[in-house]
């Protein structure tokens, strides 16, 4: 037997998608902070969240639900409860979800983005926001979103 120069496909698996899903909390939590002071701004929205939700969805489906690599999830995660196709399938309905959502709801022009506008005083580009209304359903898809994330 030859020494392994390689990582194990499952270890590298199971790495990414935490990571790639612990990003995304801490995403989704910041801008559910800046919610309440409607300081939400394209940028947030479009350059980190929706970029965010993207990737994760991308991880969840490259991870794939292998018998291999649920029982590998639950013997790493040291729990034997744990059905990581079943979350990752629940979390990937959601982030669809929450994708569709931003797609449905941003601001967009014959489909493209609206992200900035120029201040009629000042001449200034200024990033555009979503109303009230918008943001208290944005914090509601967000914050079912987190549910589905330890």
């Amino acid at each position: 037997m030859a020494f392994p120069t390689e990582n194990n496909r499952l270890v590298q698996q199971l790495s990414k998608l935490q990571s790639t899903i612990a990003q995304l909390k801490r995403i989704v939590i910041v801008i559910q902070a800046k919610i309440p002071t409607d300081t939400v701004n394209s940028s947030d929205l479009i350059d980190s969240l929706y970029q965010s939700l993207i990737s994760s969805r991308d991880v969840i489906v490259e991870s794939g639900a292998s018998a291999a690599f649920v029982q590998y999830a639950k013997d790493q995660l040291d729990s034997p409860s744990l059905d990581i196709a079943v979350e990752g399938t629940a979390l990937l309905v959601k982030i669809n979800s929450t994708i569709a959502w931003m797609q449905t709801n941003y601001p967009k022009s014959s489909g493209f983005l609206l992200k900035l506008s120029f201040d009629g005083g000042t001449g200034e580009l200024v990033s555009r926001i979503f109303s009230a209304t918008e943001l208290a359903t944005l914090d509601t898809e967000l914050t079912d979103l987190l549910l589905l994330i330890d």
